[in-house]
């Protein structure tokens, strides 16, 4: 680090870190960086929490990376590119504009996914599925053949001519 002059502004970190300290490391980071090498990479804690944070985001387009930024809520580069890595952070670091753009949507994107709103975005698509098989099972009630025209087998299957059907309870 020293031949390049970054003496005293990038720190590497090759240990196991607590959740403090990763939190504490990205609120003191500029740039959050995550080259994985696999595309197949399912997840990563940190990027989820340098979402949460707000920070400017540059990745290798690993499955998990490639979805939370996309719409330009970070740049992508490719996989085992140095270069791509480092003109990326230098993109970010002379804009200062474009790095404030990036927090934001980062912050906005990282916003919708803490527990309290995935809560209730789970709560809402519960009652969504509540109401469409509650519209479904009236639907297949409002689409019986009239009292007298169907009757039911054991088996389950229909036939006709039939017995009238009476419903109990509430529907």
């Amino acid at each position: 680090m020293h031949e390049c002059g970054l003496d005293g502004h990038v720190a590497f970190v090759d240990e196991y870190l607590s959740q403090r300290d990763i939190v504490d490391y990205l609120l003191a980071s500029d740039i959050y960086v995550t080259p994985y090498l696999d595309p197949n990479q399912i997840t990563s804690g940190t990027l989820a929490y340098a979402l949460g944070a707000g920070k400017a985001i540059v990745s290798t387009p690993y499955l998990y990376a490639a979805e939370v930024l996309a719409d330009g809520r970070g740049l992508l580069v490719d996989f085992r590119s140095e270069p791509g890595l480092a003109d990326g952070v230098l993109r970010i670091l002379d804009d200062g504009g474009f790095k404030h753009r990036l927090e934001r949507d980062a912050y906005e994107y990282g916003r919708r996914m803490a527990w309290p709103c995935i809560g209730e975005q789970v709560m809402e698509l519960f009652g969504e599925v509540a109401s469409e098989e509650t519209d479904a099972a009236c639907q297949g009630i409002a689409n019986l053949p009239p009292a007298g025209q169907l009757n039911v087998a054991l088996d389950g299957t229909p036939s006709v001519p039939a017995t009238p059907i009476a419903l109990a309870g509430p529907v």
